[in-house]
């Protein structure tokens, strides 16, 4: 094998977060109040696919492949956000 991975892995940071949590943790990293953030749902904005509910990507595959996993979301927002 060579230590190539090979398949389809998807990859996301650790944890699960909706849109408007992500857009809240931006908020409180730049100091701005999460009021100005407004929540939508998506019948709202009149798109015509459905959205599920709840959908993260499961990073497990790559992890146990690696032995690790990736950080969790928060931190690379702020590091992405630091650059």
């Amino acid at each position: 094998e060579g230590g190539l991975l090979h398949g389809v892995f998807h990859l996301a940071n650790r944890g699960c977060a909706s849109r408007v949590r992500v857009a809240e943790e931006i908020a409180r990293i730049v100091g701005k109040p999460a009021s100005l953030i407004r929540k939508t749902s998506w019948a709202e904005l009149g798109r015509p696919a459905r959205r599920p509910a709840r959908s993260c990507l499961d990073s497990g595959r790559f992890s146990e492949k690696i032995g690790e996993s990736l950080r969790p979301w928060e931190e690379a927002v702020q590091a992405f956000l630091s650059n």
